[in-house]
């Protein structure tokens, strides 16, 4: 099957490189000065490092980065505590954990939303680049909000999507940092679908994510796919059936080859 989304291998090598870069530097550093100055020299680099995946993650969403700043930063840590016992094991390992865990859970996000936009490229068959910069309506919905609630936090723990309950409704968070709570203020730079109280659903796909595609699919029609796929997700929750989800989610369909 065709390749659908563009590569970010170089992104990754840019982020590596620095990332190395620094590395070598201080340990190259450190041979030309006194143990008492090279051990500050060496943790001052490695808070560098840190606040540097810090600022990746910023732009990017890419929670490895966090995993490398927590790493970083407690490597910084034993350097300015000098390699006292507990202070470096205890805080290295508990970073460790905590960054794996982050790591784990948006990896598995990031893994079903993009094999929702591979799903959604089987059913589209028009390529014209269309991009709109708002929320486009692409149907109707007859569910509660107490019923869209439930639903939403199905999707959060199977790591499907995040949710923000709103007065006039439910976004279903589809990008950005699935783990921390998403404030209703940055939700249009997020790709998200809207259940409002009234009956309607709107799809919101950012610029980042539709310029992931190979092909410029249609951008309304890609919408309006997202939004038939997230309303089948609906009616198999309501209808008892939210194993028919996870399948779909784990299922080879428009998967790369």
């Amino acid at each position: 099957m065709k390749r659908i989304f563009k590569s970010r291998i170089k992104e990754t090598i840019i982020v590596f490189t620095i990332t190395g870069l620094i590395i070598i530097g201080a340990l190259t550093i450190r041979q030309f000065f006194p143990y008492e100055y090279k051990i500050n020299i060496f943790g001052y680099l490695m808070l560098i490092l840190s606040g540097f995946h810090i600022f990746v993650f910023i732009f990017t969403k890419r929670t490895n980065n966090i995993l490398f700043a927590l790493i970083a930063g407690s490597l910084s840590y034993s350097y300015f505590t000098d390699y006292k016992g507990k202070t470096f094991t205890i805080p290295f390992i508990v970073m460790l954990c905590i960054g794996l865990y982050f790591q784990y859970l948006n990896t598995r996000f990031l893994a079903n939303y993009y094999q929702i936009l591979r799903l959604a490229a089987t059913r589209i068959n028009s390529i014209e680049d269309g991009f709109t910069n708002r929320p486009l309506p692409v149907g109707n919905h007859n569910s509660t909000k107490p019923e869209l609630i439930k639903f939403a936090k199905f999707l959060k723990r199977e790591c499907i999507a995040n949710y923000l309950e709103v007065e006039s409704g439910i976004y279903l968070i589809l990008t950005g940092w699935h783990v921390l709570k998403i404030k209703d203020s940055k939700i249009s730079k997020q790709s998200y679908l809207f259940f409002n109280n009234s009956g309607e659903i709107s799809v919101n796909i950012i610029r980042k994510d539709y310029d992931q595609y190979e092909n410029q699919f249609t951008f309304h029609e890609l919408c309006k796919t997202i939004g038939e796929i997230y309303g089948e997700f609906l009616e198999f929750y309501k209808n008892n059936e939210s194993i028919k989800i996870v399948k779909i989610i784990n299922s080879k369909i428009g998967v790369e080859k």
